[in-house]
């Protein structure tokens, strides 16, 4: 005859189902992480920095072009990669004052100069500074040009009471830039 048998000597049986779900959930929560990290990971992904304040102060910010505009001011803003890998590129601006009649443009000198430059495909990688005054209404700063492609120029130009912002896209395509 057969001995009975013990519910007592076979615990594993009875710990199948809860141990499936545990593990199920364990992998969901997985999958869950890894998504989360994939998202806010992307460097090619960016969100316009305080964006939110810009769609407030839209009205002030067109108001601030159209007062740059009527300045007749003309600003040039070229990026230029590093000759070897490693070292930085260039921002450079020249500054010229308003066309009178036939005579040259004057160069605008003694002006604060703030940028803000990134690569449309890696808008999350932006850069900040100040631009050095040369002389002869040039500007410079370096910058790191780390790739071809479209790039933006976004350019805060203050020469006493006033205000230019301006705002161009530059296409770098040097076989020394890393895609």
């Amino acid at each position: 005859m057969n001995a009975p048998t013990d519910a007592r000597s076979t615990p594993a049986r009875g710990l199948f189902w809860p141990a499936l779900i545990l593990l199920l959930l364990a992998g969901n929560a997985c999958i869950v992480a890894t998504t989360i990290y994939l998202a806010t990971s992307d460097r090619s992904f960016g969100v316009e920095p305080d964006y939110y304040r810009k769609a407030v102060d839209w009205d002030h910010e067109a108001r601030l072009r159209r007062q740059g505009e009527q300045l007749g001011w003309a600003v040039v803003a070229s990026l230029e990669p590093a000759a070897r890998f490693g070292e930085p590129g260039r921002l450079d601006v020249r500054l010229l004052g308003p066309q009178h009649d036939s005579a040259e443009r004057a160069t605008l000198d003694g002006a604060a100069v703030e940028f803000e430059v990134f690569a449309h495909a890696r808008s999350a990688d932006r850069q900040h500074g100040t631009l050095t005054g040369l002389g002869g209404g040039r500007y410079s700063a370096p910058v790191n040009i780390g790739r071809a492609g479209m790039w933006e120029i976004r350019l805060t130009v203050r020469l006493g009471s006033q205000t230019l912002t301006t705002t161009s896209a530059v296409l770098i395509a040097g076989a020394g830039a890393r895609p």
